[in-house]
């Protein structure tokens, strides 16, 4: 049932438009990834935090949190799916009608290769060339983030642990998973400041809330709760001996001492809390008198506050206009400093099943699409008639899943379009998705078999 011949045959007349959209969906894929920066995103996360806009997107505001929900808004999103359905309908109509229409159709019949043989071989040719289209944008997007942002696979310690490791003779995994022993030891703590890039004061208030935060980390899971939910009230450790436990293995503590330290944490915090905006007020005002002085916008200081830290005239000047003591303006830089050196730690959140469930996703639907325009163009003789059903029905199950999103009057819609079985946002929110792609795989299979079936018993203008 399977001619060789034919297939290339068919690789030959369709390579050109299946590299073309293999290689500008792979692009958008790489440099998305690429030039993904959770620093900078994170960054605009917090600034438009408890804002009207904030308020207006809601619960889809979450999905341009992680660069895994900004591609499913884009390469898994709209503009995927069109580029994809553009080959796919240009594709299908033209292994079939297209060759009807223009009577090859008949020099290919007129040899002693049987109908089945020759559709059933340009269906094998389309869903190859779709799935093998999504294995290279999966394979490549995988290696850009992983290359990029070390996110896929293995390990990736920061330079600083790497230093710190080496001073210790320890492996870099025990550094990572207990700094204090960097806060214990003067040699390994000037090495991993260097390595950082930022002086002492500031690594040691950056090692201090980098344990804050595997502190909070690992407590979590151990009390059932969110990380945050352990940072807003830090004292619930205290309340459970397994957590408490863990923590102070984190901080190099005992247990008494860790407990009484969490206490005194929170006890700062709670102090701190009502001078917090009045603190950060007073910084930011420094901190655009110290830009001035820089000659820099503040946005481009904020990015890098050790630019204030090295010009003596600059960091006078931001001091007088905070109107904080230097002590206590310094403590606040220094903090400053640090979270953002825990923003550089945060990397790329990253799912890599959630990753490979989505290309499977989006395969298993151009795979059912591609089978409606297959069918079309071995129903129909005339190539214009086979892109009427075999392109207008794919671009109308499009748009009525695109209204759908609308407003709620119009979302009863997604239920009369395919697209809404490749449910994206189900796949990153841990939804149930597997119903789904069985639906989209029987779809697929069945309109194959029925097209190959049409194909060999209809007509032909021979």
């Amino acid at each position: 049932m399977f001619s060789r011949p034919i297939f290339w045959q068919a690789v030959r007349s369709n390579y050109i438009l299946w590299l073309v959209c293999t290689v500008v969906l792979t692009a958008m894929l790489c440099l998305m990834s690429a030039f993904h920066d959770p620093v900078v995103l994170s960054g605009f996360m917090e600034a438009i935090e408890d804002t009207a806009v904030a308020a207006e997107a809601g619960e889809e505001l979450d999905l341009f949190s992680t660069l895994l929900g900004i591609l499913t808004q884009t390469i898994y999103g709209f503009a995927g799916i069109m580029i994809t359905m553009v080959y796919v309908v240009v594709t299908a109509n033209s292994l079939v009608a297209s060759e009807v229409d223009r009577g090859s159709m008949a020099y290919t019949l007129s040899t002693p290769t049987k109908r089945t043989t020759v559709v059933f071989t340009k269906a094998l040719f389309l869903i190859t060339s779709v799935v093998l289209m999504f294995v290279i944008i999966a394979a490549a997007g995988t290696l850009t983030i992983q290359f990029t942002h070390h996110a896929v696979w293995g390990t990736h310690y920061t330079e600083d642990v790497q230093a710190a490791a080496t001073v210790l003779d320890l492996e870099e995994e025990e550094v990572a998973g207990s700094l204090s022993l960097i806060v214990r030891d003067a040699g390994a703590l000037k090495a991993g400041a260097k390595a950082r890039g930022v002086d002492l004061d500031v690594y040691s208030a950056y090692l201090l809330q980098a344990m804050a935060r595997d502190v909070y980390a690992a407590a979590a899971p151990i009390l059932g709760v969110e990380p945050d939910e352990v940072e807003a009230a830090p004292t619930i450790i205290q309340n459970d001996p397994e957590a408490l436990e863990t923590a102070a293995a984190i901080m190099g503590m005992d247990t008494e001492s860790c407990s009484a330290y969490i206490g005194e944490v929170a006890r700062q915090k709670e102090e701190m809390a009502p001078k917090e905006e009045a603190l950060r007020t007073a910084l930011t005002d420094g901190l655009s008198a110290g830009a001035k002085q820089l000659r820099i916008e503040i946005g481009a200081l904020s990015k890098d506050l050790n630019l204030l830290k090295k010009d003596a005239a600059a960091l006078a000047a931001a001091r007088e206009a905070s109107g904080l003591a230097t002590a206590t303006f310094d403590m606040a830089l220094n903090q400053a400093i640090a979270a953002n050196e825990i923003l550089v730690d945060k990397g790329v959140e990253f799912d890599t099943h959630d990753f490979l469930m989505m290309n499977l996703g989006i395969l298993l639907l151009m795979f059912a699409t591609s089978a409606i325009s297959f069918l079309a163009s071995c129903i129909f003789n005339l190539s214009k008639h086979s892109l009427a059903l075999g392109a207008g029905l794919p671009f109308a199950f499009l748009v009525l899943f695109l209204l759908s999103g609308v407003n709620e009057t119009l979302e009863p819609l997604k239920y009369f379009s395919l697209m809404t079985l490749f449910d994206s946002e189900g796949i990153i929110g841990e939804g149930s998705f597997w119903a789904q792609f069985v639906i989209l795989g029987v779809v697929g299979i069945v309109l194959y078999v029925f097209a190959i079936r049409v194909f060999k018993r209809k007509d032909l203008p021979l």
